[in-house]
C-alpha cells in the first residue's frame, strides 16, 4: 500500500543547528524539500568527493584491465579517514602522471609520424646552422607542382611524403610559391623521440604496477567516498534551511505512522513542530510498503524504475499475481522451469541478504511455470516426455499443448487467457469504483464494467464462437450490458460537482465520440490477452522444432555432437526469446491494458528520508 504522509514543519535554534539536524539525520523519517545551499564547508566536501571518485574511477580501471581472475583477489586494507584522504591524493598524483605521459605518447608518435619521411636529423643542428649564418629551411609541396621548387636554386628534393614532394631549401628564396608549405620541425629528432617514448612507456608500466597495488584500498576508498556524500547530504542541508534572526527552519513530509518518534524527538531535542495534511496541489512523495510475498513485487518495479503517485494506486498484488500467470504462460515448458529453479535455488544459497528478493521472485516465477507446463504436458517441446507415464497422468488434457482425442485444448486456453483479461480489467474498474465514491463519477466506473462484461460475451462470440456457457446463453447478454453501459458513461463520466448539467455534458458529439473510441479500446484490451496463448504456442513450436532438428541430424556415432550442439543452441535460444516476451507481453499486460483502466500515470518520486545510509 501507499504509505499516507503528513506535511511537517521544523524550527530549530541558530545555535544549535548541527547537533539537530545530526539528531534529525540519526531518527531518518524526514523527507526534506526546498534544501539545498551553498557554503564553504559544502564546497570543501565537495572537493574532497570529486576527488575520491576519481581514484575510484582510476582503480577501476585498472582492475578492469586485470585478465587473470587470480590478479583481481587482492586483499583489501582497512584505512582511517585522515589516511583514506592522504591515499586518495596519492592515487590520483599517480593518475595524473600516468596521464600526462599517455598524453605525452600520442604527442610524441605525432611528431615521429611527421619526421619518419625526412629522415633521423637533431632538429638542433638546423639551428645551430642557423647561428653560423646557413640557413635550411624544410618545404613540401604536391607532388604536381614540385618542379616549381626545384628549378628554384638552394632547393633539394629529400624525398616523398603521400601526395607532396619534400624539399630542404639550403639559403634559398625568402617568398615561397603559393601552393608550398613551410614545414616547422619538432624540438627533438627521431632517435630522441624514440628514447623518449620507451622513457614513457617504461614509467608508464611501473604506474600500472604501483596502481594496481593500491587497489587494496579500493574498499576503503569506497567508505570513504561514502561517508563524504553522507557529509556532502548534510552540508547541504545545513546550508539550505531557511533562516531568521536566530532561529531556522525547514519543511517536508514524514509517514504517519512515523510521526510518534518525531514529536518525541522534536520534545526531546526542543524544536517547534507542525503537522497537517498535504494540499492537492503539492507534488507528495511516494512510500510503497509491501509485506510478506508481495514485497516481491519490488524487483520488478526497480527494473521498471516506475513508482505510482502518491495520490495513485498501488497494483503490487494485483500485478504480481498476474505477472505470475503472464509468465507461467508465456514461458510455458516445465523444464525450462526446472532450469530457472534450480539456478535461482543455487543462487539463493551463495546470495548475499540483499539480492535474496530478485532470486526469491524469480523461484515463485519459475515454480509458476513448471505447474503450467507439467499440466499442459510441456517439457522442452517433446512429446515424447509429456507422454512418459508419470508425467502424461499429470496432465490437464482440456488445455494440453498437444492435441489430444475430442478436446479442443486450443479454444480452451484462449477462452482462459480472455477470462484472465476480463478479470483483471474487472478489478481495475471495482478499485475506481470504490476509490471515487461517494462522488456520482464512481457510476461511470459500473458502466465502465457493465460495457467490459458485454464486450467480452462479444469477443467469446466472434473470436471463439462461444454462444453459451453451463447451459447459460450470453448472447442475448451482449448489447443490454454495452448499452447500459455505455449509457452510465456518457451520464456519469463528465461529473464536476453540477449533476444534471454535467449529465448534459456527456451528450455532447464530441464526448459521445471519445466515450465511443474508448469502448472500441476497451474491446481490444480484452483481446489483447489472448497473446498469452500466442507466445506460448510459438515456444512451444520452437522448441519442437529444433528437437526435429536435431533427430534429424541422429544421436549416434560422430552426428550426436552436432544433434547435441542443435539441442543446446536451439532450447538456449527459444529461453532467450522467452524472457524477451516475458518483458514485452507480461509486463506490458500489466501496465497498459491493467493500469490504463485505473488511470496510473506512473508519475511518483521516492521517498528518501534525510537519513544515513546503509552500510
Amino acid at each position: 500500500m501507499i504509505v499516507a504522509m503528513k506535511k511537517v514543519y521544523l524550527i530549530l535554534l541558530d545555535a544549535y543547528r548541527e547537533a539537530s539536524l545530526k539528531a534529525l539525520r540519526e531518527l531518518g523519517v524526514v523527507h526534506l524539500e526546498d534544501c539545498s545551499g551553498t557554503s564553504e564547508a559544502l564546497d570543501m566536501v565537495k572537493e574532497k568527493s570529486d576527488k575520491a571518485s576519481r581514484a575510484l574511477l582510476g582503480l577501476e580501471t585498472v582492475a578492469e584491465s586485470l585478465k587473470s581472475k587470480k590478479d583481481k583477489d587482492i586483499k583489501q586494507v582497512d584505512l582511517a579517514p585522515l589516511a583514506a584522504e592522504e591515499k586518495t591524493a596519492e592515487i590520483n598524483e599517480l593518475l595524473t602522471e600516468k596521464k600526462s605521459l599517455m598524453e605525452a605518447q600520442l604527442k610524441i608518435g605525432k611528431d615521429m609520424e611527421f619526421l619518419a619521411p625526412w629522415g633521423d636529423f637533431d632538429p638542433a643542428d638546423i639551428k645551430a646552422l642557423a647561428e653560423d649564418g646557413i640557413s635550411i629551411n624544410l618545404v613540401q609541396i604536391p607532388k604536381k607542382s614540385a618542379g616549381m621548387l626545384s628549378s628554384m636554386d638552394g632547393f633539394f628534393s629529400v624525398g616523398e611524403n603521400g601526395s607532396f614532394t619534400l624539399f630542404a631549401s639550403v639559403n634559398g628564396a625568402e617568398e615561397l610559391p603559393g601552393e608550398a608549405q613551410a614545414v616547422t620541425l619538432p624540438e627533438k629528432g627521431l632517435s630522441a623521440l624514440k628514447l623518449d617514448l620507451e622513457s614513457a612507456g617504461r614509467r608508464i608500466t611501473e604506474l600500472n604496477g604501483l596502481l594496481q597495488k593500491e587497489l587494496a584500498y579500493t574498499a576503503a576508498l569506497k567508505n570513504y567516498a561514502a561517508d563524504l556524500a553522507e557529509d556532502h547530504a548534510f552540508e547541504e542541508v545545513k546550508a539550505g534551511v531557511g533562516q531568521d534572526d536566530q532561529l531556522v527552519f525547514l519543511q517536508g513530509f514524514v509517514p504517519v505512522n512515523r510521526m510518534g518518534e518525531l514529536r518525541k524527538a522534536a520534545s526531546d531535542n526542543s524544536w517547534g513542530i507542525m503537522f497537517r495534511d498535504p494540499i492537492e496541489e503539492e507534488y507528495v512523495p511516494t512510500l510503497v510498503e509491501r509485506k510478506g510475498p508481495i514485497k516481491m513485487a519490488k524487483p520488478i518495479f526497480d527494473l521498471m524504475g516506475t513508482l505510482p503517485g502518491y495520490r495513485e494506486f498501488d497494483i503490487s498484488l494485483v500485478f504480481l499475481t498476474a505477472f505470475t500467470i503472464f509468465v507461467a504462460m508465456i514461458v510455458g515448458d516445465a523444464g525450462y522451469g526446472l532450469i530457472f529453479l534450480g539456478l535461482a535455488g543455487w543462487g539463493l544459497m551463495k546470495a548475499p541478504e540483499s539480492a535474496k528478493l530478485p532470486l526469491k521472485l524469480v523461484i515463485m516465477l519459475s515454480s509458476a511455470i513448471v505447474v503450467w507446463g507439467t499440466i499442459t504436458g510441456t517439457w522442452f517441446g517433446s512429446e515424447s516426455i509429456a507422454s512418459w507415464g508419470p508425467l502424461n497422468k499429470l496432465i490437464i488434457p482440456q488445455i494440453a499443448s498437444y492435441a489430444q482425442e475430442g478436446i479442443d485444448s486450443v479454444m480452451m486456453v484462449q477462452l482462459i487467457c480472455f477470462i484472465i483479461g476480463v478479470a483483471q480489467l474487472s478489478i481495475a474498474r471495482i478499485e475506481m469504483f470504490i476509490r471515487t465514491l461517494p462522488s456520482p463519477k464512481a457510476f461511470e466506473h459500473l458502466g465502465w464494467l457493465s460495457l467490459l462484461w458485454g464486450l467480452f460475451f462479444l469477443a467469446l462470440n466472434i473470436v471463439l464462437g462461444i454462444t453459451s456457457f453451463s447451459g447459460l446463453e450470453l448472447t442475448p447478454y451482449i448489447l443490454p450490458l454495452a448499452v447500459a453501459g455505455f449509457v452510465l458513461i456518457v451520464l456519469f463520466s463528465n461529473q464536476q460537482g453540477h449533476f444534471f448539467k454535467d449529465m448534459l455534458a456527456g451528450l455532447n458529439p464530441i464526448n459521445l465520440l471519445l466515450n465511443f473510441l474508448d469502448g472500441v479500446s476497451s474491446f481490444s484490451n480484452i483481446i489483447s490477452y489472448i497473446r498469452l496463448f500466442a507466445v506460448g504456442l510459438s515456444s512451444v513450436a520452437v522448441a519442437a522444432s529444433f528437437n526435429a532438428m536435431a533427430a534429424s541430424i541422429g544421436f549416434t556415432g560422430p552426428a550426436a555432437i552436432g544433434a547435441v550442439a542443435m539441442l543446446i543452441v536451439g532450447h538456449g535460444l527459444n529461453i532467450i526469446l522467452a524472457l524477451m516476451s516475458i518483458i514485452v507481453h507480461g509486463i506490458r499486460l500489466n501496465m497498459l491494458e491493467y493500469s490504463g483502466q485505473l488511470g496510473l500515470e506512473w508519475s511518483g518520486y521516492a521517498y528518501e528520508p534525510f537519513a544515513r545510509r546503509a552500510a
